[in-house]
């Protein structure tokens, strides 16, 4: 286990929520409005399906997409971007450019146990949460 590559996944997330705030008057030129995103993460196994005849696609199934969904959208509720699994955060180092939120225990549906979801900000916009709207 590699604590470190562990948490590219969280990363990932931010460097992709920099380039699309990078690329807003673009797509409000074009478009009218520029795209905002949220994510739920979580860790655990998947089951990977490929379907399909003339066209094919993957399609994904299990408890760990079921959490990661659920995560996505406590988003909404607590009017953040990102919000990881505390099993997630267990096998992870959060990069130093990145604050994880204490831990809070949610129900989750689909699941009888509840789970431990952190907010994860950038240590650059913590607090700004409050003044942004969706």
């Amino acid at each position: 286990m590699d604590p470190a590559r562990n948490a590219r996944c969280v990363a990932c997330f931010f460097a992709i929520e920099r380039e699309i705030a990078g690329l807003a008057r673009d797509y409000e030129a074009e478009f009218g409005i520029a795209p905002a995103f949220r994510a739920g993460l979580h860790a655990g196994p998947v089951v990977v399906s490929e379907c399909g005849d003339a066209k094919r696609q993957l399609a994904y199934f299990g408890d760990t997409m079921n959490v990661g969904a659920r995560l996505c959208e406590h988003c909404k509720t607590v009017n953040q971007q990102l919000v990881i699994s505390g099993d997630l955060m267990g096998l992870m180092a959060m990069p130093d450019d990145l604050v994880a939120g204490a831990a809070e225990s949610i129900a989750v549906r689909g699941r009888q146990e509840p789970i431990q979801a952190l907010m994860v900000e950038e240590r650059s916009r913590r607090g700004l949460q409050a003044t942004r709207s969706f």
